[in-house]
């Protein structure tokens, strides 16, 4: 939360929204609006969530209105502009407590132990929910999702090959080398879609090379990062074999359609190929209202640009003129579609 500003930010999850949003004001005639930005879901999970969540909480009380807009991929830039700026929605959907925690010293976020408190939420709630947004004493955040890692093994075939789960790192380089004599791939992993998942393996290897007590140490700052134990698990990691998987030789072409598509998503041509009339319109009008929304975004920073507010000015006439032109064309559309079959008619007859 903004020091200077009535503002209220925080993230949350689930139970935990609203407990949140119904109590930050005083009641008011009208219901004052939650916005919550979402992250990328689909069209089934978007009905899920309005189904299951906003529209039980909208029902439950008339104080507050929770409206979810759903930002897409997009949503991490967009945060960290609008909060940059002292704006952005009331609920903020982060990527997880190291992003979040770039908020804590601008005083972006509200610390929600009085609301912790208040609702027992330390009753109610996991000590690690707790623990993930808590920094410097203040519970700034709450998970909507925890991530957990596991590895299966495959029972059949280890029972097949009287094969026993390795204890150790010895016994695991040992197993993976009597598995690749035989033609079996020992351990699969994925990236292709998210780069990022290499982290995971290293995950896996601090955990289990070094102990979790000594990872969550140096999670806390009581110990470096390139503490010995840290360095030889990298080591260590370093010398596994990694073979890439066979790669499917239209690969390229798959991932050029895809790119392409991405890039079209957005076009009221390709949206005409692909959406019915009514999806089309309804993109039509969020498009028009993101653009209506930036011009005034960029209207209220420019306020003391003279040169700039006549440039914004002249870029919103210009939107209002075509907004019209679209809605005059169509309006017309109709009448010219019965106007050209009446004269098909008689030139018929």
């Amino acid at each position: 939360m903004h020091a200077p500003k009535p503002t209220r930010r925080s993230l949350l999850a689930g139970a935990a929204t609203t407990a949140f949003a119904s109590s930050i004001g005083p009641a008011r005639a009208a219901p004052k609006t939650i916005v919550w930005w979402y992250e990328g879901a689909t069209a089934a999970q978007q009905a899920a969530l309005t189904k299951y969540l906003t529209e039980p909480f909208n029902a439950s009380q008339s104080d507050y209105k929770l409206v979810i807009e759903w930002r897409g991929n997009a949503l991490p830039d967009q945060l960290l502009v609008a909060l940059a700026g002292g704006q952005g929605p009331d609920i903020v959907l982060t990527n997880g407590p190291s992003w979040t925690q770039r908020f804590v010293a601008g005083n972006k976020l509200l610390d929600l132990n009085q609301f912790a408190q208040k609702f027992g939420w330390k009753e109610k709630l996991a000590p690690i929910v707790m623990q993930l947004g808590s920094y410097d004493g203040k519970l700034i955040a709450l998970p909507k999702t925890i991530e957990t890692q596991a590895l299966f093994f495959n029972q059949t075939l280890f029972k097949q090959k009287s094969w026993t789960p390795p204890r150790n790192l010895a016994e695991t380089e040992a197993l993976a080398d009597t598995m690749l004599k035989a033609g079996i791939q020992p351990f699969a992993a994925g990236n292709a879609g998210q780069r990022f998942a290499n982290r995971h393996l290293l995950g896996v290897c601090y955990n289990n090379y070094c102990s979790p007590e000594l990872v969550y140490k140096a999670l806390s700052g009581e110990m470096p990062w390139n503490a010995p134990v840290f360095v030889e698990a990298v080591e260590a990691m370093s010398g596994i074999r990694v073979e890439a998987v066979a790669h499917d030789a239209l690969a390229p072409v798959w991932r050029w359609m895809l790119r392409r598509l991405a890039a079209l998503r957005d076009r009221p041509r390709f949206e005409r190929w692909t959406l019915s009339p009514r999806e089309h319109a309804s993109a039509e009008r969020l498009r028009l209202l993101r653009h209506q929304k930036a011009i005034r975004r960029a209207m209220s920073r420019a306020e003391h640009d003279a040169a700039r507010q006549q440039r914004l000015q002249e870029r919103e006439a210009r939107f209002e003129t075509y907004r019209q032109e679209r809605q005059q064309a169509r309006t017309q559309a109709p009448a010219e579609r019965k106007t050209a079959a009446m004269q098909a008619s008689e030139r018929l007859r």
